[in-house]
């Protein structure tokens, strides 16, 4: 747990967010990468990751303060004030999950407004998505944040004295998502040198990190405002009403892009699948 890389009077530099801006950073310069062999252009990857960097996290903000409307009552211009109750400079509070689901139709609609195939834009942003997620829990592992339920289990992880959390085993779901995510990125990039039709990729995507991160919230430790439902031991939570939507669109979209999708020739550099367009 090393939640503050480094501060300066009221400034604090947290691990958290130097892992967030690496995670864009990373998944920014894959999409170009891969933009770039496949004759996207360059500026139009580059605004489109400025957007998506703008927007996720808005939408980042948005569910965590909707989730935790009383840490803000009598006090909302603490949901954009940067200069926090404690001195320190910075937003805290951040449902990553929010993010994603914002960065989704902002894809959708810049890239119709800018006459890109939208199914082409989504299969190159995929990969990126998958990365920046495992990057983003690297910096929730460092913070100590989005921790697990207790367990005696021999990979459970133990934080220092310090720390409120000491004293007990838990889950190290960070870990669980990074290892979730980085090996969904690799099959990702894999498929989309073989990819049978314009969004196979981004289907995938959403096919398996929906019930990857459903199945993670089972060891999750959460707070009173992301539950909905208990049942016995099983808390039903926000993320998991969200990811099950995710994965019944998910269905529905992969099945239906399969039907009218014709061979797309893979994204072999030159290959037929970098050049057509779907409007």
């Amino acid at each position: 747990m090393y939640p503050t890389l480094f501060q300066i009077g009221s400034f604090r530099l947290s691990t958290y967010g130097l892992m967030m801006m690496t995670a864009f950073v990373a998944g920014i310069v894959l999409a170009v990468l891969r933009g770039r062999r496949l004759g996207m252009p360059r500026g139009f990857v580059q605004d489109l990751s400025t957007l998506i960097l703008v927007g996720s996290l808005a939408g980042a903000r948005l569910i965590y303060v909707l989730t935790h409307l009383e840490e803000f009552r009598g006090n909302w211009l603490g949901v954009i004030n940067p200069i926090r109750t404690d001195g320190n400079f910075g937003i805290a509070g951040l449902v990553l999950l929010g993010g994603v689901l914002t960065a989704i139709p902002l894809t959708v609609w810049y890239s119709r407004r800018k006459g890109q195939s939208v199914l082409e834009v989504l299969d190159l942003l995929a990969p990126s998505l998958a990365l920046g997620i495992a990057i983003g829990r690297v910096g929730c592992l460092l913070n100590g944040c989005c921790f697990g339920r207790a367990c005696s289990l021999p990979w459970a992880i133990h934080y220092p004295a310090e720390s409120h959390l000491h004293g007990v085993g838990l889950h190290p779901t960070q870990a669980y998502s990074i290892l979730i995510n980085l090996a969904l990125m690799f099959l990702l990039l894999r498929v989309a040198r073989r990819r049978r039709f314009q969004g196979q990729v981004f289907g995938l995507f959403l096919l398996i990190y929906s019930p990857g991160r459903f199945l993670v919230e089972f060891f999750r430790d959460y707070e009173a405002g992301m539950i909905l439902a208990r049942f016995g031991s099983w808390d039903f939570t926000t993320s998991q009403l969200l990811t099950f939507v995710m994965f019944l669109a998910a269905i529905a979209l992969y099945r239906s892009w399969k039907e009218r999708g014709s061979p797309s020739g893979g994204e072999e550099p030159g290959s037929s699948g970098g050049e057509r367009h779907e409007r």
